[in-house]
């Protein structure tokens, strides 16, 4: 029998049953986080917990083949720097940088 990378069969099974309701319920919090507390956050976890579940049931070389390295460095990128930019927005139109204006 030949070395293949990842868990059980079972393991691997229940993965790719799971694998897109996580992410699917992750973005669900991600959309409707403004509702809840730390939704935006909370939902970024659980999405990324799909690529963690993928990347220990089946190995690295799966979890890279649903999300490449590169891909995954730019959305990390434009995460961040989609964040300042938000911030910077704040401090040009009300001259705050990143307070909470709901309270």
């Amino acid at each position: 029998m030949a070395a293949e990378g990842g868990m059980s069969l079972v393991v691997k099974t229940v993965t790719r049953w799971l694998k897109g309701l996580i992410f699917l319920f992750g973005m669900y919090i991600m959309i409707y986080g403004h509702l809840t507390p730390g939704g935006g956050f909370a939902g970024g976890v659980i999405c990324a917990s799909a690529f963690i579940l993928i990347t220990l049931a089946y190995g690295a070389p799966e979890a890279y083949r649903h999300l490449p390295r590169g891909a995954a460095e730019k959305l990390d990128s434009f995460g961040a720097l989609t964040f300042l930019i938000i911030a910077l927005l704040g401090l040009w139109f009300a001259g705050v940088f990143f307070r909470n204006f709901i309270g």
